[in-house]
């Protein structure tokens, strides 16, 4: 039986306040990543698992196989692969959801202006401001 709207809603809002106190003891104490600690890979990899599966929830479509991220077994190389696997197909969809932005701009600036307003500015440009 899947759990109750108001229950989801209080794990994603838990989840989200965990993340939150790990990124604030993150900004509190940076050193701690210059030492192997198997705590502090312990909560990064939680808190990796965490992003990409409330992201993973809010794609506009499946960019890879898996519906969540599969740490359980896994090795950090393993994971990362699994986050590259998701991250590629995203990337050419945003690079196209921006292009489909520019020449929607385009189109509404010519009809506005009655001519062409043309901004140079090139794919690597935009994905640089991200």
């Amino acid at each position: 039986m899947a759990p109750s709207r108001t229950t989801a809603a209080k794990l994603h809002n838990t989840s989200l306040l965990q993340l939150g106190e790990f990124v604030q003891k993150v900004i509190e104490r940076p050193h701690v990543f210059f030492v192997a600690d198997a705590t502090v890979s312990a909560q990064s990899l939680s808190a990796t698992k965490k992003l990409y599966d409330i992201a993973k929830k809010s794609e506009p479509a499946p960019f890879s196989p898996f519906p969540e991220l599969l740490i359980e077994g896994f090795d950090h190389e393993q994971v990362w692969e699994e986050i590259a696997m998701q991250n590629q197909p995203l990337l050419g969809y945003v690079v196209e959801q921006l292009d489909s932005f520019v020449a929607a701009a385009e189109r509404d600036s010519k009809n506005s202006n009655g001519d062409m307003v043309k901004e140079d500015v090139d794919d690597d440009e935009i994905l640089m401001r991200f």
